[in-house]
């Protein structure tokens, strides 16, 4: 708790979410609650800022994923399209890739994709350890709670990988960290089609 003592003990921090836009806290109350712990000292909850819930338990409540990126480009319900996946397709004029992302769950390891396209649809296995961290890092530095966030390693991890992403994310001053290699078990709650990413 010193640590966050020590954080909100300077207005500053707080006052920097008067300038985000929501419905319900406006820039005075922002700058009261700075006011009041920056004189007091103390606080009366633990934390003011909170994410949505992430991952697979989104869609329970009909909410976001948050910053967890999609684990399928394609809907889990078969036959099914994401509208903004086939929106972001049909924008860039590639719509021959349809068929491979409702088949596979990913775009095909094609270099005539255009770069942006594959960097927007890149899938949760296709981002690196690295590319997880910092997301997870650059939110952490403005939400007091614990952000979700999965660190998908792929089946050739070792155990050294595993520890220095925990390592990482410490250091990085992440708080709810979760890895997941691939294939470490028998039954995976989500798993990609395993035809060859290069088919068209």
């Amino acid at each position: 708790m010193a640590g966050g003592r020590s954080r909100y003990a300077d207005p500053a921090f707080l006052r920097r979410f008067a300038s985000l836009e929501v419905d319900s806290v406006t820039r005075g109350d922002w700058a009261a609650l700075a006011d009041d712990i920056a004189t007091t000292g103390l606080l009366r909850n633990s934390s003011t800022i909170a994410v949505p819930p992430t991952g697979r338990s989104a869609p329970v409540v009909h909410a976001s994923t948050g910053i967890e990126p999609l684990f399928r480009l394609s809907d889990d319900l078969p036959g099914h399209q994401r509208a903004d996946v086939v929106a972001a397709l049909t924008a860039a004029g590639r719509t021959d890739v349809l068929g491979f992302v409702a088949t596979h769950g990913r775009l095909p390891a094609d270099p005539t994709l255009p770069e942006r396209l594959r960097g927007v649809l890149a899938t949760a296995t296709q981002i690196s350890p690295s590319g997880h961290l910092a997301m997870a890092a650059a939110v952490q530095a403005c939400v007091d709670e614990a952000v979700s966030k999965t660190v998908n390693l792929p089946g050739t991890a070792s155990p050294t990988d595993v520890y220095d992403t925990y390592a990482t994310a410490f250091e990085l001053g992440c708080k709810g960290i979760t890895v997941y290699v691939d294939g470490s078990r028998s039954v995976q709650p989500q798993a990609l089609a395993t035809a060859p990413a290069t088919a068209r």
